[in-house]
């Protein structure tokens, strides 16, 4: 089995089913560039074989190699979940002012990040990233961010959560629903951007 071959079973192997379509927006490539993937046509570089990977939720090895990593011993802890953040228009922060450690209330997390909390997502802007009204998204300040993550963007307009993408030296924050626009800003030191490191599905 050819690593097209692994990525279409990992792909259709997920529940709830994910497409070629989902796929490619997560992973920040063309459908038909999964297609061509997939069919074995075309050799990804190994940043785009990452970024399928942590689309899918598995090891980049899974994917190299067809082996799964065996488990380790995980410590959980809480760490507070500060409020609802929306995913379209920029929002007031001004309820998510907790001391650190503290919040509105407290989640389990596998994080090893001492700063990290959660917040809950409003709004359907992020849709394309799979990320729905309700759903816990892990936010992880001391983890790097790079362009194509999805993040908590802060300034002084509020807070909104997009896909960041840099384009010389402004900054597009992208929602991943086509109902919506980007916002544009230029780089400037009110801008504190830090990425979603985890998005945990709320029933």
């Amino acid at each position: 089995m050819h690593i097209g071959e692994r990525i279409r079973a990992l792909r259709k192997g997920r529940q709830p089913r994910m497409t070629s379509t989902e796929l490619g927006l997560r992973a920040d490539i063309s459908q038909s560039y999964v297609i061509e993937i997939e069919s074995g046509r075309k050799n990804p570089s190994l940043e785009v074989l990452s970024r399928i990977a942590r689309a899918l939720g598995v090891s980049l090895t899974e994917i190299i190699s067809g082996t799964t990593p065996q488990p380790v011993s995980v410590r959980y802890r809480y760490i507070p979940v500060i409020n609802r953040v929306s995913c379209g228009e920029w929002m007031d922060f001004g309820d998510m002012e907790f001391p650190p450690g503290f919040g509105a209330d407290y989640e389990l997390t596998d994080s090893k990040d001492p700063n990290a909390f959660y917040v809950i997502a409003s709004g359907d802007s992020m849709v394309g990233g799979r990320i729905q009204e309700g759903d816990y998204l892990l936010v992880s300040p001391n983890m790097q961010y790079n362009s194509g993550d999805i993040v908590l963007a802060k300034s002084q307009e509020g807070v909104t959560v997009k896909r960041y993408m840099r384009k010389g030296e402004n900054v597009v924050l992208e929602p991943l629903n086509p109902a919506y626009r980007p916002i544009m800003l230029e780089a400037r030191n009110d801008l504190k951007l830090y990425k979603i490191a985890e998005i945990k599905i709320k029933l």
